[in-house]
């Protein structure tokens, strides 16, 4: 726990907390503002003890972990919108990911474990929507294609912990990168695999 927050008395406490609550009462926003909000009564809900106040905050990022189709959130091209219609990956977007992964860990393996089927989407996410060149994060819709000169290094997230790619290029190099969606099934590769077709979002470098 934090040295400072140790220090503090119980009033003090109560008197912060009593403020939290009295400018964030509720789970109202969407995207990247509405996972700060469920941390903001998550950390609070923990420091009081109120099981309601835990409640809330992990019901109220049930509605982060599904896609859209209109609006503000993350798309199926990978691509993401704040204030629904600014696209923002690199920004409203990374922030996004970096908070709630960071409140997902904090809550994993208790009790307020969130359990919702759409957090599986947080590792899809990675994949499909961030790449970075030279430092630079480049465009997560469907459709990007540019040629870039000069390229020493670039990095394209994976889809679980260890599968990120990192490529190096002593002296740079021009290389063309691309975002495309396919369509297809494993028995196109394979005679006994499914004929189901399964569409997918793929980054190439």
């Amino acid at each position: 726990m934090n040295q400072g927050f140790c220090q503090l008395t119980s009033e003090q406490i109560a008197n912060y907390m009593t403020a939290v609550e009295r400018f964030q009462p509720t789970v109202d926003m969407n995207g990247a503002n509405r996972v700060w909000e469920c941390t903001v009564i998550a950390a609070r809900g923990m420091i009081v003890k109120n099981n309601a106040k835990l409640e809330q905050a992990i019901n109220g990022l049930t509605a982060v972990f599904d896609y859209v189709s209109d609006g503000g959130g993350f798309y199926t091209d990978g691509s993401f919108l704040q204030h629904s219609k600014h696209p923002y990956t690199g920004g409203y977007g990374k922030a996004l990911l970096s908070e709630l992964t960071s409140l997902l860990y904090v809550l994993g393996g208790s009790k307020c474990s969130v359990t919702a089927p759409g957090v599986r989407n947080v590792y899809n996410w990675i994949y499909d929507s961030f790449e970075t060149v030279d430092g630079v994060e480049k465009s997560s819709a469907s459709g990007w294609s540019e040629t870039m000169p000069g390229v020493h290094w670039a990095h394209i997230a994976g889809d679980n912990s260890g599968r990120d790619i990192g490529y190096y290029f002593p002296g740079g190099w021009m290389i063309k990168g691309l975002r495309e969606t396919r369509t297809g099934s494993w028995n196109e590769i394979q005679r006994t695999g499914s004929a189901e077709p399964l569409t997918r979002t793929y980054q190439n470098l």
